[in-house]
């Protein structure tokens, strides 16, 4: 069987980052807590990167600014265009 590589499949990827985070016992977003001095979700879209998808697409909600300056952030020290969506209301 024939190897399948980013070359000859096209990627894109969705990151769910919209969650309010509460079995973090925290009121920051689950996302935003730091690993290593940089938050979650900077470490989920570097990896995410590694990918070499076409495009990362962040599905943003609770403390949306602050999620959306973390992507950012991490798009601009990865090199690699990240997209985010917001979602108004939670989903029950």
């Amino acid at each position: 069987m024939d190897e399948i590589t980013a070359e000859h499949k096209p990627l894109d990827v969705l990151v769910l980052a919209a969650g309010l985070g509460t079995r973090m016992r925290s009121n920051l977003a689950k996302v935003l807590h730091l690993l290593d001095g940089k938050p979650l979700i900077a470490h989920v879209c570097r990896t995410a990167a590694g990918l070499a998808p076409r495009k990362i697409y962040v599905v943003i909600g609770h403390q949306g600014a602050e999620v959306r300056a973390a992507v950012l952030y991490s798009s601009t020290t990865s090199g690699h265009a990240s997209r985010s969506a917001a979602q108004p209301r939670l989903l029950a």
